[in-house]
């Protein structure tokens, strides 16, 4: 082949290339622009045909008191941070408290800082779980967030200190070990013993994809999820398609996963719904925000959830606003 026709191949061969890519892009820029208006009506045809549920909470006051006012049922652990469930007794309150399905739990700080407990509407996430037939421990209490950013505070519980909160405790139901634990982003979550009890099944239903377990669950999940591969089978009342699946954006986004595994899935999960997207290019914001992240949880320390309120810790700060994304 003469030098002549060699470089007329590599010139027909890489308009070929620079074809073909354009065919891509091209086909990537229909297909965003014919989803985009498909999105809403999928989430809304998919919510009419999902069961709507319905879920309680316990509400509570913030009254700490001294651990030398603890009942005499109720056994702190010396020096630490604990989580007790208390009993009932014969009394009008008791009585009240069981036909109303809550049952009263102990945070007990008898450590030597004083702490802030966040919260979302004055609830510190305490939420009951069930241990199922996998031998695995599965939350069987529904979680919503809240679109106010004022409903985010955090509470105070002084060094030696206890507060009694009311835990969902359905009176029937399946029977099955149960136990309650703080479900607040911590590594080292809270929990009590466990104990014989019941749990609800619709309670369970609920929680298998609501904005808490959109939270704390893994790349895998949220991927499967945001591509329509998996649903909830039942959904609370109150809860849209549409916001479960930007919490579930928000956590594939937020800088606590693998990075490459985040950025690969994500490039999947924009062609397929181009109405979710981060600022700026996906792969330099999820790098910011993963360094980001990453160095904050260096700065602040927390035990169990649990930011520490004194200044004897060194390097104690103030929580973000964001709870870790920029």
């Amino acid at each position: 082949m003469t030098l002549y026709n060699k470089r007329r191949l590599l010139t027909f061969l890489g308009l070929l290339s620079v074809a073909a890519v354009g065919l891509e892009l091209h086909s990537r820029l229909l297909t965003r622009l014919w989803r985009l208006p498909q999105v809403p009506q999928e989430n809304a045809r998919q919510e009419e045909e999902i069961p709507q549920g319905f879920a309680r909470y316990p509400w509570y006051k913030w009254e700490p008191h001294p651990t030398s006012e603890l009942p005499a049922t109720i056994r702190k652990v010396e020096g630490k941070i604990s989580l007790k469930v208390g009993g009932y007794g014969s009394d009008t309150f008791s009585q009240e408290l069981i036909q109303s399905g809550r049952a009263p739990i102990y945070l007990i700080n008898d450590s030597d800082h004083d702490l802030q407990v966040p919260s979302q509407d004055g609830d510190i996430y305490l939420r009951l779980e069930a241990k199922l037939d996998d031998g695995r421990w599965h939350r069987a209490q529904f979680h919503q967030h809240s679109g106010c950013g004022n409903s985010y505070i955090q509470h105070d519980l002084p060094a030696h200190q206890f507060v009694c909160i009311f835990g969902h405790s359905p009176s029937s139901g399946k029977r099955s070990y149960v136990r309650y634990a703080i479900h607040n982003g911590a590594d080292d979550i809270l929990v009590t013993d466990e104990f014989d009890g019941h749990y609800s099944t619709d309670d369970l239903t609920l929680s298998e994809f609501d904005d808490m377990a959109l939270s704390e669950a893994d790349v895998l999940t949220l991927r499967s999820f945001l591509l329509r591969e998996s649903r909830p089978s039942l959904l609370h009342y109150n809860q849209r398609l549409e916001y479960l699946r930007a919490t579930a954006w928000h956590s594939l986004t937020s800088g606590k996963h693998d990075l490459d595994a985040a950025i690969s899935a994500a490039k999947e999960i924009q062609v397929f719904d181009p109405t979710l997207s981060v600022p700026g290019n996906l792969e330099v914001t999820l790098k910011t925000w993963t360094a980001s992240r990453q160095r904050e949880r260096a700065e602040l320390q927390r035990l169990h959830g649990f930011y520490f309120a004194n200044k004897t810790v060194s390097g104690a700060a103030k929580p973000h606003q964001n709870k870790g994304t920029p």
